[in-house]
């Protein structure tokens, strides 16, 4: 199984305020999405891993901007997940809540 088979099966199982970030979708599509799902249940989790861990720290960031600071970031975890393969690779899981209003 490859990396984005492993991804695609991760988001299959999260709830829905849950938001997987990878390649495959430019950045402006998370943060439409992301700040779609704040404004709805004012709560969101950005999980990406490897490459895309970077994109979702953009994601993070455009969504607190385009809520215009409405929106924060609450947590970050980082951590590893072993693929299939063997190999490790480096997440990150950023909590972000919207304030009412």
């Amino acid at each position: 199984m490859s990396e984005s088979e492993d991804e695609g099966e991760m988001a299959h199982r999260l709830p829905p305020h849950y938001l997987v970030v990878d390649d495959q979708k430019p950045t402006r599509a998370y943060i439409l999405s992301g700040s779609v799902q704040l404004s709805v249940s004012n709560k969101l989790v950005l999980l990406a891993r490897g490459r895309s861990i970077s994109k979702a720290v953009d994601v993070a960031l455009g969504i607190s901007s385009k809520l215009g600071g409405r929106a924060s970031v609450r947590e970050i975890k980082l951590g590893s997940d072993q693929l299939s393969s063997g190999r490790y690779i480096s997440t990150i899981e950023i909590s972000m809540e919207a304030e009412d209003g």
